[in-house]
């Protein structure tokens, strides 16, 4: 838990922020803090660099050309490049904007796998081994393996926040804000990231997008003179939760590794 998710919080003064507000760092560790009853209880999942376009053979950061949004148009995956540039790859928000339109038109399966017999999936010999894939381009392609990756990075974060509800004893639809960071910022659509069951399905309004909250509160910070006493202050009061230890985590990381969940009960139906 660095000093880059310090940074964040401090910038958005999540020491008084109201109770059952959400902070979640998507990088390749995913950290988050849990602001319930006063208490502030923070912790990290591995997730890898997916969120950050790294680990995927067509993977790029978020740079012109890079694909950033993807959806299905009569059976069809069409996409969109930052600036309008010719494609050179998918950033962390074309990835899952991608996962999101293929489970929605049925070329992606609940397990994450490719339909068997759509006419769009093609077997490609890859490092030796042949694997199924989608090419969004001749030369930009999406494996079974990458998606499986992908669901393993997704999964823990889902799990974390789940988990960490728990810990607070509250209702996850009870949280009352998400502020969401990552590279990726606005780009990334909350809609993808629940219909892929990476963040709770909670009322739009309560999630926040708020892009590289690191480097902005890095500003704040050389811009302020009391921000160190405010960061002293925010350290002192955090609470380390280690999920391993936690009975829940295990199940709902399982549960987690489908689209968008297996068999997650949520103690409210919604």
């Amino acid at each position: 838990f660095g000093g880059d998710v310090i940074s964040g919080l401090a910038l958005i003064d999540f020491e008084n922020l109201p109770d059952n507000s959400l902070f979640v760092d998507l990088g390749t560790n995913a950290e988050m803090a849990f602001k319930s009853n006063g208490k502030l209880l923070c912790t990290a999942v591995p997730a890898g660099p997916s969120f950050e376009g790294g680990g995927f053979p067509c993977g790029v950061s978020a740079i012109p050309g890079a694909i950033d949004h993807v959806w299905d148009e009569d059976g069809e995956l069409k996409f969109t490049t930052i600036d309008g540039e010719p494609a050179i790859g998918l950033c962390g928000s074309g990835i899952i904007s991608f996962v999101a339109a293929a489970f929605r038109a049925r070329i992606l399966r609940k397990k994450g796998r490719y339909a068997r017999r759509h006419d769009k999936v093609e077997k490609r010999e890859l490092i030796g081994v042949e694997q199924r894939v989608y090419p969004l381009t001749e030369n930009i392609y999406i494996s079974e393996d990458d998606i499986s990756n992908f669901l393993q990075a997704k999964a823990a974060v889902f799990a974390g926040i789940i988990t960490m509800a728990k810990v607070a004893g509250i209702d996850v639809f009870d949280i009352e804000h998400l502020h969401l960071a990552g590279n990726f910022g606005k780009r990334v659509r909350v809609g993808d990231m629940v219909d892929i069951g990476l963040i709770p399905p909670l009322d739009r309004e309560k999630i926040d997008a708020c892009g590289n909250t690191s480097l902005k509160g890095a500003i704040h910070y050389a811009l302020d003179k009391n921000a160190r006493q405010r960061i002293d202050s925010l350290i002192e009061k955090l609470e380390w939760v280690e999920l391993n230890s936690e009975e829940a985590f295990q199940d709902d990381f399982i549960n987690a590794l489908f689209i968008p969940h297996l068999t997650l009960e949520f103690p409210r139906d919604r």
